[in-house]
C-alpha cells in the first residue's frame, strides 16, 4: 500500500495545531432576573418520596394539577399546560387567557388549610380569610406565596397513589383529608411573549 506523504504530513500538522490551541469553553447560561419574567409555565419538581418527578402543571377543577388533562382550548393545539403571570402592580397570580381575568387566591386559615384556587371576573368577592397575594418568583426561579411572615411554597397532594396531584400551599401536612402530600419546588419556566400559549379554560368557574 502506498501512502501520500503530503497528505499524512498535512494531517499531522492539523492534529498538532488542534492540540496546541485549547478549545473555547462553553458559555454558562445567562442568569434570569425574576423581575424580567413575564408569562411562564410551571413545573412541579418532586425531589423525594416514591413519586419523584418534574412534571408540567395544568389547570384542574378550579385549581392547579399535575399529570391531569386540563379542559381548555389553546392556541397550541393538543398542548396540556397552563400559562401564568404575576401582576407587577398587585403581586397577584393570573392565568394568561382571554377576558375575563382569572386570578389565584389562597386560604391559609385553619379552615382553609392552604387551599389554592382561582376565581374568574373583574374583582370578584373573595371567600372569608382568602388572600390574593402577593406571589413572587425567587432568585432560583421558584414560585412562592410571599406572606408577611415569610415565603410559603407549594405541596402536591394525591388521592390515587401518585397518579395525579392537586397543588396546595404548604403548612398543613395532609389538608382536606388527603392521605399523601409532598412539598414541591414550583419551577418557573419563562416563555417569550411571542411563544406564549393563550388558552380558553373551562376548569375555572365564571
Amino acid at each position: 500500500m502506498k501512502f501520500n506523504f503530503a497528505a499524512v504530513f498535512a494531517s499531522t500538522l492539523a492534529l498538532a495545531s488542534a492540540r496546541a490551541c485549547p478549545q473555547p469553553e462553553e458559555a454558562a447560561p445567562a442568569k434570569i432576573d425574576p423581575k424580567d419574567v413575564g408569562i411562564f409555565r410551571l413545573f412541579a419538581l418532586i425531589k423525594d418520596g416514591p413519586y419523584s418527578q418534574n412534571s408540567s402543571v395544568q389547570a384542574y377543577k378550579g385549581s392547579l394539577g399535575v399529570n391531569v388533562q386540563q379542559n381548555a382550548s389553546c392556541a397550541v393545539k393538543d398542548s396540556n399546560y397552563i400559562s401564568l403571570f404575576i401582576d407587577e402592580d398587585t403581586g397577584n397570580l393570573g392565568v394568561y387567557s382571554d377576558f375575563p381575568p382569572i386570578t389565584a387566591y389562597v386560604d391559609r386559615s385553619g379552615m382553609g388549610q392552604g387551599i389554592f384556587r382561582f376565581s374568574t371576573g373583574v374583582a370578584p368577592p373573595l371567600p372569608k380569610n382568602a388572600e390574593r397575594g402577593p406571589w413572587k418568583i425567587t432568585d432560583d426561579l421558584t414560585l412562592v406565596f410571599s406572606a408577611a411572615n415569610g415565603d410559603v411554597g407549594l405541596q402536591a397532594c394525591s388521592e390515587d397513589d401518585g397518579k395525579t396531584f392537586v397543588l396546595w400551599l404548604q403548612g398543613v401536612t395532609n389538608p382536606a383529608g388527603y392521605k399523601y402530600c409532598t412539598p414541591i419546588s414550583a419551577q418557573v419556566w419563562p416563555v417569550p411573549n411571542a411563544d406564549a400559549n393563550k388558552c380558553s379554560y373551562n376548569d375555572f368557574d365564571i
